[in-house]
């Protein structure tokens, strides 16, 4: 199978499937509103006492909370199996932060654009700056939600039910011992929930996502031309001395453990993950 490239798979960690014209679009919407805003305030004074560091670190703790939240329940929608994984959103927060921060910056430098400013920056302006990107994070993070969340990323309640219905379907076409009319209703089960998660597999919006879908549908096809159970059993089981269905075995194990770690009952139970 293709393995995805970095700039694919940072894609995905940054835009969940939406693609970087479309986020940057967001990101620059967003910056704009940010920096007029500091411009109306740039001569209010920002409290900062004793107590302010704690409050502002404070602060930046809960906005990067609120993103990481964010990103990992949108993740969590994707057909992504890597975007599942709790370091997943670590690494989206870490991503959006550092963007942010730059954000900041240049809008500092945009409403003190002499030299110096650079210069005087101080422990309270650091404070103040990173707590307004991680502020910023968390705005960025939630208007990710607005990015057309029903067709982007699908139904999760709806998908995880298919996907638990294939896995089923699955182990019990597996676990068919014989070749008699009873396992060939069996592998038409098995089919059928093939073809529904096939369906299901086409929202998929994520380079991951796709990977997984292209690999989905061609092993399928593959599957439902074998007109000899006793193959079909072969691709199941994988016990064959033929290369072919050996391979095909193989693909029918990844993608199974794809889909287990996007939808099944202990990806969603996991909390390790």
């Amino acid at each position: 199978m293709d393995q995805l490239s970095k700039v694919e798979r940072i894609e995905d960690h940054v835009t969940f499937g939406s693609g970087f014209i479309p986020f940057t679009a967001l990101f620059v919407t967003v910056f704009f509103a940010f920096v007029f805003g500091l411009i109306r305030f740039q001569n209010v004074r920002a409290p900062f006492g004793p107590l302010s560091p704690y409050l502002y670190a404070g602060f930046t703790i809960l906005g990067l909370a609120v993103a990481y939240a964010l990103l990992r329940w949108i993740g969590r929608w994707t057909f992504a199996s890597t975007l599942h994984d709790r370091r997943s959103a670590v690494l989206g927060v870490a991503i959006y932060f550092g963007l942010t921060l730059v954000a900041v910056f240049i809008g500092y430098l945009i409403i003190n654009p002499q030299p110096s400013a650079v210069g005087q920056l101080g422990l309270p302006d650091v404070l103040v700056g990173t707590t307004v990107a991680s502020v910023y994070t968390a705005i960025l993070s939630s208007t990710s939600l607005l990015q057309d969340v029903a067709d982007l990323f699908g139904q999760p309640n709806e998908r995880k039910q298919q996907i638990e219905t294939w896995i089923d379907a699955h182990d019990n076409a597996f676990e068919a011992d014989g070749f008699g009319h009873q396992h060939s209703e069996v592998y038409e089960i098995f089919i059928q929930a093939s073809d529904s998660l096939s369906e299901a597999l086409e929202d998929a919006k994520t380079n991951e996502g796709q990977q997984l879908r292209r690999e989905f549908d061609a092993w399928f096809s593959d599957f439902r031309q074998q007109e000899s159970m006793v193959r079909r059993h072969a691709i199941l089981t994988g016990k064959t001395d033929n290369d072919t269905l050996t391979e095909q075995h193989k693909t029918l194990t990844w993608i199974r453990q794809e889909l287990e770690d996007i939808g099944g009952d202990e990806a969603w139970t996991d909390t390790n993950r």
